[in-house]
């Protein structure tokens, strides 16, 4: 009998500069829906270098891991590292910033729902958002 578990594999993007397009739900539809594998996107905001006294740290980029699956571990690299280079092709063409793969994927666990899609979800409802 053929093994159904799936393999999950996350690179790093980092895009420059900082565009509000790729912290939309609207971005995240775009990749997961055209790039094969993707199934989610964690989007953090990056900052620039440290600030001057009495100045606040700005916001110069945005830290993209991109959560993909594979049939499995090696397969799962793979794609998770296409994925990366075609989402820094995506940003430089649609959203004139420069993307950079700032690690590959290079290991790959067995994808679990719970705690791939639907823990996440739940611990956003109990997050303070303004």
């Amino acid at each position: 009998m053929p093994s159904t578990a799936r393999y999950r594999a996350e690179p790093l993007v980092l895009v420059r500069p900082c565009t509000n397009a790729v912290f939309t739900r609207a971005f995240e539809g775009k990749v997961t829906g055209t790039i094969p594998g993707a199934v989610r996107l964690g989007v953090t905001p990056t900052l620039s270098g440290v600030p001057l006294p009495g100045r606040p740290p700005s916001t110069n980029g945005a830290a993209i891991r991109i959560f993909v699956t594979g049939r499995n571990a090696p397969d799962a690299q793979r794609v998770a590292n296409e994925a990366a280079e075609r989402l820094c092709r995506t940003v430089s063409e649609d959203y004139a910033a420069v993307g950079v793969v700032a690690a590959r994927a290079d290991k790959a666990r067995v994808y679990s729902y719970f705690r791939d899609r639907l823990q996440p979800g739940i611990a956003g409802l109990f997050t303070h958002r303004d």
